[in-house]
């Protein structure tokens, strides 16, 4: 049994990326999405044995043979390319793919655009615990009080020059767009995914975090 639904993972991933190759935009999007996520499903269904290998390089393409490390990668580059050329996504009305994109009718309305939805999903993973066992971050740059701060100092946070290109800050970068999102569309909204943001940050942010985070949670309260 456990080997057969492998095998139809395998298949299923196969035709998809067969098919992302084709279809026009923004389904190219929404099946990177779904990829990214099977991807990342399998690991979680998964995680005790995954952990436990070790990486090889005749793994070749077959997911059922990759260490923790390459399944992770795999799912950040679909997730990565699923919110290419944002402004599409962010015109995009939900409305048009609900055949592929499942989601109670509370949860459409928190995430009325395409892209808002996917940023969403993709924040969900980069959030995630597990992911933090690979690339954890040394650099400091989550060593700023700021991204604990009010979602207006937040979205006032820059990266530092020097800081370059890194998972660290692309990760904040996406969730100010989230939160920029969020404000469009409406209050509930806002403190639904500022509480994800404080709560990514705060396991992050070394320096002070648990009463910065209860100072945020409080600003929030009484802001909303």
């Amino acid at each position: 049994q456990a080997q057969f639904e492998e095998e139809s993972l395998v298949a299923s991933i196969i035709r998809l990326e067969d098919e992302a190759k084709t279809v026009p935009e923004p389904t190219k999007q929404i099946l990177h999405s779904l990829l990214a996520e099977m991807h990342w499903g399998y690991f979680q269904n998964n995680s005790w044995q995954i952990l436990h290998r070790t990486a090889s390089e005749n793994s070749g393409e077959n997911i059922l043979a990759w260490d923790f490390k390459r399944i992770a990668q795999e799912a950040d580059k679909h997730f990565q390319l699923s919110l290419e050329n944002k402004e599409a996504l962010q015109s995009a009305s939900l409305k048009d793919y609900e055949a592929i994109l499942a989601g109670t009718d509370t949860y459409r309305e928190l995430h009325p655009t395409l892209y808002h939805l996917l940023l969403s999903r993709a924040l969900d993973f980069y959030g995630s615990q597990e992911r933090n066992l690979i690339n954890f971050d040394r650099s400091g740059v989550y060593d700023d009080a700021q991204l604990l701060g009010s979602s207006d100092e937040f979205l006032a946070w820059q990266a530092p020059k020097s800081a370059g290109v890194q998972p660290a800050i692309n990760s904040i970068l996406l969730y100010q767009y989230l939160i920029l999102e969020a404000k469009k569309v409406s209050e509930e909204a806002l403190v639904t995914e500022d509480l994800k943001r404080l709560e990514f940050m705060h396991q992050r942010v070394p320096s002070n975090a648990d009463e910065l985070y209860e100072t945020a949670l409080k600003t929030l309260l009484k802001k909303h």
